[in-house]
């Protein structure tokens, strides 16, 4: 953000804390308008970032999180099948 601080400072011939104040609420009224999913954006790109670092950021999470999804359809899977097994001996050993 030090840069974009420099920046607003030097243009709007402000201070850097007045700068700084104005970007986060700039940034606060964004995000008021624009869907959560870009609020990484909105705060990389603040903090000195690129859209790309905030779209790898929020791809990791979607991909850890997909993953998560996975690894817990796996384990019901799992738990399901053991169950049908189970219940699968049981008839035939009654019948």
């Amino acid at each position: 953000m030090e840069t974009l601080i420099k920046k607003v400072a030097t243009d709007a011939g402000i201070t850097d804390e007045q700068a700084k104040k104005a970007i986060q609420t700039i940034g606060t009224a964004l995000k008021d308008k624009l869907p959560v999913v870009m609020h990484v954006q909105i705060d990389t790109l603040l903090n000195d970032g690129t859209l790309t670092e905030a779209m790898k950021s929020q791809l990791n999470d979607l991909t850890n999180r997909t993953e998560a999804a996975f690894d817990e359809m796996k384990s019901r899977a799992g738990e399901i099948a053991d169950d049908m097994k189970n219940k699968m001996n049981d008839f035939f050993k009654k019948a």
